[in-house]
């Protein structure tokens, strides 16, 4: 037989042989070399699932309520909540005046409240809300917010290894300071977070005021009571805590003082006390924690603005 037709001949027995072997190609070769799968990871119960720290978003904002009891929302705050949800917060935060308030009629004053939740829910994330003067204008008001905002007028809560306080300067008979028993328990509560990563309080009127720094009742009052604003400065510099928010004044300032931030953040809605050059823009805070903690001012139309390029307004 010619050597060459005996070669494939040979060839043919061997490649019959393996089929054979290989159940008729029912077993594939790996077309890569083999490497190790990668873990599925499964996802834990809701209740013991971690909340990092890293990369947290939250929004910040204030003083959105319209000009009058019988008024809808403003149309500028509107359009911030759309906004807002482009940023895709993982909390969001309102320092007070939620609503306009100032009326003694339970029928409208609720009308308020649910107009302002019917804009806030478009979110659909967590949201808390310190109480403003015009949220708790009276005891329907305060009513009203612990029944349709938060159940405590001053409450704290933790995000990963975050620690948030919300306070409360509008309590009926006690507005314009942080008095007791509110004071004490804010004492415990930053005793028992000391060990937070960050701490983060909010409040509606600010410590540190812009519009009346020296607390003179001829003017725009945050706090009525020096000594009590000077013990809450105090608390927050011991505590090491990174920002106090708050509203009241409509515009956006930020100060530093003992390595504590201070951010001004009220006009979401509500008139402006100040020109644009000094914050007085519709806008509202962003905050992000990735190692450190940035703040951004966005302003209506999605505009970012560095905080420390805005003046403080001179009053």
């Amino acid at each position: 037989m010619p050597r060459n037709k005996l070669k494939c001949i040979s060839i043919l027995l061997i490649l019959l042989l393996a089929l054979s072997l290989t159940g008729f190609g029912c077993w594939e070769l790996p077309k890569t070399p083999l490497s190790p799968k990668a873990p599925v990871e499964t996802a834990p119960e809701e209740a013991e699932r971690p909340i990092p720290t890293k990369g947290l978003r939250f929004i910040v904002f204030g003083d959105n309520r319209p000009a009058n009891p019988e008024s809808p929302q403003p149309k500028m705050f509107k359009q911030l909540i759309k906004q807002m949800e482009l940023d895709q917060p993982d909390l969001v935060f309102s320092m007070g005046d939620m609503v306009m308030g100032k009326t003694q009629d339970p029928t409208l004053y609720r009308r308020q409240y649910l107009d302002f939740l019917e804009i806030i829910e478009e979110l659909d994330v967590p949201f808390y809300a310190a109480a403003g003067n015009h949220d708790a204008y009276n005891s329907i008001g305060q009513s009203l917010f612990q029944e349709l905002i938060n159940p405590d007028l001053y409450y704290s809560l933790d995000y990963g290894d975050s620690h948030f306080i919300l306070l409360n300067t509008d309590i009926v008979d006690q507005a314009g300071k942080i008095a007791e028993p509110q004071l004490s328990w804010l004492k415990q509560d930053l005793e028992a977070h000391k060990d937070a990563s960050h701490i983060f309080v909010f409040m509606h009127r600010p410590p540190y005021s812009v519009m009346n720094p020296e607390s003179k009742k001829s003017k725009h009052i945050s706090f009525v009571d020096t000594e009590n604003r000077d013990e809450i400065r105090g608390l927050m510099r011991s505590y090491g805590v990174d920002v106090v928010f708050a509203g009241h004044e409509h515009f956006f300032n930020k100060q530093v003082h003992d390595g504590v931030t201070y951010i001004i953040t009220g006009c979401a809605g509500a008139f402006p006390y100040a020109d644009a050059e000094h914050g007085g823009i519709f806008h509202y805070t962003l905050v992000e924690i990735d190692k450190e903690v940035r703040i951004t001012v966005v302003k209506l139309g999605g505009g970012r603005i560095d905080p420390d390029s805005i003046p403080t307004p001179k009053f």
